[in-house]
Parts: C-alpha cells; sequence; structure tokens
C-alpha cells in the first residue's frame, strides 16, 4: 500500500468511522445490561436497608 497523507487521512477517518459505530453498539448494550443490575441491586439493597 502506497500511503500519501490524503489517502492515509482517509484510510483513517474510515476506520474511525467503523470503530465508533461499533464502540456506540456496544455501549448501548452494556448500559442495558449495568440497567438490569442496577435493578437487581436496588432489589437486593432495599430489603438489607429494611431489615437494618
Amino acid at each position: 500500500m502506497v500511503l500519501t497523507v490524503k489517502t492515509h487521512k482517509i484510510f483513517c477517518f474510515r476506520r474511525r468511522r467503523r470503530r465508533r459505530r461499533r464502540r456506540e453498539k456496544k455501549k448501548k448494550k452494556k448500559k442495558k445490561k449495568k440497567k438490569k443490575k442496577f435493578l437487581e441491586v436496588l432489589g437486593f439493597g432495599n430489603p438489607v436497608i429494611s431489615e437494618n
């Protein structure tokens, strides 16, 4: 591959866009999982607070 500054920048830009889209999708999935875990933690935390 011959990399001039222009082609290099375009390649980097394409790579970044691809990675960003994957990261955004992964982040959305992680947020959903975290919310479920948070609800479970709150569910487990409430009886402990009521017991104390």
